[in-house]
């Protein structure tokens, strides 16, 4: 007798949500993401990928296409604002640390995503899901599944209506984040970070042409 097929259904095409239905399809599941947005787009900058990141990655068969050209980051330093060095953290062969930018790792996913069967529908906007595993569309449309994962965001819709946020805490920090061209004299090996008093800037290595720079202080 043919064993049944297996199927899941995901509410959001970020990271998470593409790595465990790629994950899933390469296992036999029948998988279908959906994306709110009408395409499949990364927002932020660089990504860090410690070697938890990258073994997982690795797992998936998409470890290479990922990290193409990512920064192979040898040290990590915090710096005070007199320039002192507070700490150093020296990376290893079994404690790697690499840095690519964050659409490279997103573009690997989609496309692994992809060739394992697993089906990324856009403009399909999950309003709830319920826990006998259906989900249910902003269009009225329901779609019933073994699995349900909600990856929707902080905000995610099918935790709060399944009362599954216990809480949020605000940091009270903001942040911007960008990629910049990278000068031929610039470090290529080392990540810094630099203190002054809440203030905090992230100097990042992102590949050959790249640098990630990422400003924290706090929100007025």
């Amino acid at each position: 007798m043919a064993k049944e097929t297996r199927h899941a259904e995901i509410a959001g095409a970020g990271l998470a949500g593409l790595f465990a239905g790629t994950a899933l399809a390469q296992r036999g599941w029948s998988v279908r993401i959906h994306e709110r947005s009408s395409d499949l787009r990364m927002f932020g900058a660089g990504i860090w990928l410690w070697e938890n990141g990258l073994t997982a990655l690795e797992a998936l068969g998409v470890l290479d296409e990922a990290i193409r050209d990512g920064a192979h980051i040898t040290a990590w330093e915090v710096i005070d604002h007199t320039d002192a060095v507070l700490r150093r953290r020296d990376a290893g062969p079994t404690d790697r640390l690499i840095v690519p930018p964050r659409a490279d790792l997103y573009e690997a996913l989609i496309s692994e995503a992809r060739r394992a069967g697993a089906e990324i529908v856009t403009s399909s906007v999950v309003e709830s899901a319920d826990p006998a595993g259906v989900l249910k569309l902003a269009d009225g449309s329901t779609h019933r599944a073994d699995l349900v994962i909600a990856a929707d965001g902080l905000r995610s819709r099918i935790r709060e209506g399944l009362g599954l946020t216990h809480s949020y805490t605000k940091l009270g920090n903001g942040a911007i984040r960008m990629l910049i061209p990278r000068l031929p004299d610039e470090t290529f090996h080392t990540s810094r970070e630099y203190w002054a008093g809440h203030r905090v800037f992230l100097y990042n290595p992102c590949g050959p042409d790249w640098v990630y720079l990422c400003l924290v202080c706090p929100r007025p």
